[in-house]
């Protein structure tokens, strides 16, 4: 079961000039095709607010999903490990047009050099860092869950620790690859700072978060994109907003489709 924590999630939007219009959306019950996280059926509460300045959506609730990481996410989400390596084969043998992932390589690779060493931060069950080795570039994969760390290393993955944090490994990446990772924390500008200290001067930040344009579809609040992990969603302002203010230069900002149906705002961004 999904614990509670005391108080309710302190998330906001980036901007200065933030104009806050509170619970927006309200969800009383979970999405159909959200992980089943255990909560009893009355106690399931979130919202989430909304910046009118730059329009980015933040979740509101007290449910403690740092605990839920730590320990059994990938189970819940994936099962054992024999079903976390079925789903990896089922994703890494999609055509391209069914494929995000090969999709996201193709849209990479014009922007790194075979020298170039790479850090996947949050790397799942590794199909990103998969078609990068595949495409000969030398790619390190961080991942915070034990089970799918377990998995990399089965499907042959170079997995570093959080030892990578250390004096000795700082400035040692020239690119950086963030894939729907910074909506599920809390502070995203904090965690982003931390990462930048690996990046080499002119390295490359790739970054991939939900947006916003989500909510034109037909079921609008009840997709994926805004699901009980995702603390926040993103507009292209307020996307913008959050890279210049960690001194990354912007490359490009846009929003895509992807042959899933995800909708995603995808962003390069270069350290100055």
């Amino acid at each position: 079961m999904l614990n509670k924590k005391k108080q309710f999630t302190e998330t906001s939007c980036f901007c200065e000039k933030k104009k806050i219009i509170k619970n927006v959306l309200k969800y009383n019950s979970r999405p159909k095709g959200e992980t089943d996280f255990k909560i009893k059926k009355n106690y399931y509460k979130r919202f989430y607010s909304k910046c009118t300045n730059c329009n980015h959506y933040f979740a509101s609730h007290n449910y403690d999903m740092e605990k839920l990481y730590d320990k059994n996410y990938s189970k819940l989400t994936y099962g054992s490990q024999k079903k976390i390596l079925n789903t990896f084969n089922k994703i890494i043998n999609l055509p391209e047009s069914e494929s995000d992932n090969k999709s996201r390589v193709r849209r990479v690779l014009s922007h790194i050099k075979k020298n170039f060493v790479c850090l996947d931060v949050g790397s799942g069950l590794g199909v990103f860092p998969n078609e990068l080795k595949k495409n000969k570039i030398k790619v390190h994969c961080l991942e915070k869950d034990k089970n799918l760390n377990i998995h990399l290393k089965n499907i042959k993955l170079k997995v570093v620790n959080n030892l990578i944090f250390r004096k000795k490994f700082s400035a040692r990446y020239d690119f950086l690859s963030m894939n729907k990772i910074i909506e599920h924390i809390e502070k995203p500008k904090f965690f982003l700072n931390k990462f930048l200290s690996l990046m080499k001067n002119s390295g490359y930040l790739y970054i991939e978060v939900p947006s916003i344009n989500a909510l034109k579809s037909k079921i609008g609040k009840k997709r994926e994109e805004f699901f009980i992990e995702h603390f926040h969603v993103f507009s292209k302002k307020s996307l913008e907003i959050l890279l210049k203010s960690i001194d990354l230069k912007i490359i490009y900002i846009k929003n895509i489709k992807e042959n899933s149906g995800k909708y995603t705002l995808i962003a390069l961004a270069k350290k100055i």
